[in-house]
């Protein structure tokens, strides 16, 4: 679907209707994990029999609050679906629509590391 990409100042980059959850530990991680995984585009394809055909992150942000004290951070886990050579995939209909989204998807992504790359040098 079309996902809505929003910014505010307090929470910074955010997808607009994206659920968050509080757990408190391994095993409800665990469960949400396995929920989004069951939920990931996949079909088969000339080149991968499980390819991915959609890009996933996930979003860790740990809290410590102790006597007089509060920590956090924020751990950002992405698994982007892999681009293909669509001559050598056969690809068509919606799995070549899908080709063509990713690949122009990973090419933006590309052009935003070369210019942050440019820009730090």
């Amino acid at each position: 679907g079309n996902l809505q990409i929003r910014e505010d100042p307090g929470k910074g980059f955010y997808v607009k209707g994206l659920t968050e959850y509080k757990i408190t530990g391994y095993s409800e991680a665990e469960a949400l994990i396995n929920l989004g995984l069951e939920n990931r585009a996949m079909a088969p394809t000339l080149m991968n029999t499980t390819s991915s055909r959609s890009h996933t992150v996930l979003t860790v942000k740990v809290v410590f609050v102790g006597t007089g004290v509060k920590r956090s951070g924020k751990l950002l886990l992405v698994d982007l679906a892999g681009s293909e050579r669509i001559r050598r995939t056969t690809s068509s209909g919606v799995r070549l629509s899908e080709a063509r989204s990713i690949n122009a998807s990973l090419s933006a992504l590309g052009n935003v590391i070369a210019a942050l790359a440019v820009d730090n040098k």
